[in-house]
């Protein structure tokens, strides 16, 4: 193997590994629930609106590990 492409087989490891790095914070993201749903009454159909009562911001981290992947 040339050194350019052991080079170029380095840098999609360490891509491989971001990833999986931003898997792991995706998943401890959601798994706190940070969007909270809730439900209304529509007065004229009596039929229920479900809306977002509640976001959480996305912490830093995760934007930079996309930034890294990309």
């Amino acid at each position: 193997m040339t050194d350019r492409l052991a080079g170029v087989q380095a840098k999609i490891a360490r891509a491989d590994q971001h990833v999986h790095d931003l898997e792991d914070r995706v998943k401890a993201f959601f798994s706190k629930h940070p969007y909270k749903v809730a439900a209304k009454r529509d007065p004229k159909t009596r039929r229920p609106v479900y809306y977002l009562a509640g976001v959480e911001d996305v912490p830093p981290d995760i934007a930079l590990i996309v930034g890294d992947v990309i």
